[in-house]
């Protein structure tokens, strides 16, 4: 179990971000933590870690037993000492010695002792075996950030803090370092707390979500999918505008290299290569829906659900519908020419149609 409970004020001459935040977190899976640039990730990060600001007062961190800070009671314990590891943006790599010696350093001072065979079942998962006789030095920007993930495991800590982890991998590798950081955490009973700017890692990885809006910790949330949908939507991320929709797998055709999903009671086709395992969330691109009056009839789209459009907003030329299945929606990206052509109001039913290859299942 996190407490987390701190003000970081700021005065002119401060060079932080004015921070507050009182939550709990049961310590359980992977906690995400989602803001704007310069809003105080990082240093929220900073302070569980235990390299907090001067200016930190009314700071009251306990992870389970421990306590971490406490301000009243004139309390603090050492970042060294804290059972929790961290993997900076800025790789922390030992430079005169080898991967290999690196990750052995970690294992050797870890917070518990991580058994050989573990130990060579990390450097497997994240393909790090032609790696381990070089010296960080001759590591590209992606290697070192592979190299990093696995020297925090290495360590077993308690609690693992991620900042932005991923992203100096190229999408290839970094979809397939996600899938088996979050394997891997689970297996070796590590919580994780992961700030990242991708709307798609927090839905992927998180169990629940934190939000800093106005300089406030907010959650945590449970409903990740929900409140990422929700906060994409109003905060004008740089990411294209997405839906994350809760899927449940009902067959695979493989003669036709098809998925069958079922979204609210109703199904979808997604095309898919193999067979997808533990798959639970699909990603459907704004741009890639349409919308009908009616079904239509002689069409290669797949998918043709019915909907009613419960919200719209204008962005420049553009108007973001927001459609509503049974439980779940969906965003919906048209010209406000087509908006007053088709006549569309709140309320209206309609269907949304896209095709099978216009989702992305993960």
């Amino acid at each position: 179990m996190l407490n987390c409970q701190f003000t970081l004020a700021t005065d002119e001459a401060s060079t932080h971000t004015p921070l507050s935040a009182n939550f709990s977190w049961s310590g359980n899976g992977i906690l995400g933590i989602s803001g704007p640039s310069g809003s105080g990730k990082t240093t929220l990060l900073n302070i569980l870690a235990g390299f907090p600001p001067e200016n930190l007062t009314q700071t009251a961190l306990s992870w389970d037993e421990n306590i971490l800070h406490n301000s009243a009671q004139n309390n603090f314990m050492t970042a060294e000492k804290r059972p929790i590891s961290m993997v900076f943006q800025q790789q922390t790599l030992f430079p005169h010695i080898t991967v290999k010696q690196n990750l052995q350093f970690a294992r050797k001072h870890g917070y518990r002792k991580l058994p050989e065979q573990q130990f060579r079942a990390l450097i497997n998962s994240f393909d790090l075996d032609d790696l381990l006789s070089k010296s960080p030095e001759q590591l590209s920007g992606g290697e070192k950030n592979r190299v990093a993930l696995v020297q925090s495991l290495c360590a077993l800590p308690e609690l693992l803090l991620l900042d932005e982890p991923f992203s100096a991998l190229d999408s290839a590798k970094q979809h397939e370092t996600i899938a088996t950081l979050k394997k891997c955490v689970k297996r070796l009973n590590i919580s994780v707390i992961l700030v990242s700017h991708s709307f798609h890692e927090l839905a992927y990885m998180c169990d629940e979500i934190l939000f800093i809006k106005q300089h406030i910790v907010t959650g945590p949330f449970s409903d990740v999918i929900n409140q990422l949908n929700i906060n994409r939507y109003t905060s004008n991320h740089v990411e294209p505008l997405t839906t994350f929709l809760a899927a449940k797998l009902c067959h695979y055709h493989e003669d036709e290299q098809q998925a069958e999903f079922e979204i609210d009671g109703d199904k979808v086709l997604i095309s898919c290569s193999h067979y997808p395992e533990q798959i639970e969330n699909i990603e459907i691109p704004a741009h890639e829906v349409s919308i009908l009056l009616k079904p239509a009839k002689g069409t290669s789209i797949a998918n043709c659900l019915a909907v009613v459009l419960s919200d719209y907003q204008q962005s420049g030329g553009e108007i973001v519908l927001t459609l509503t299945l049974k439980k779940q929606s969906l965003y919906c990206k048209i010209t406000k020419k087509s908006f007053n052509q088709l006549n569309l109001h709140k309320g209206l039913s309609l269907y949304a149609q896209f095709k099978a290859t216009a989702i992305h299942i993960f």
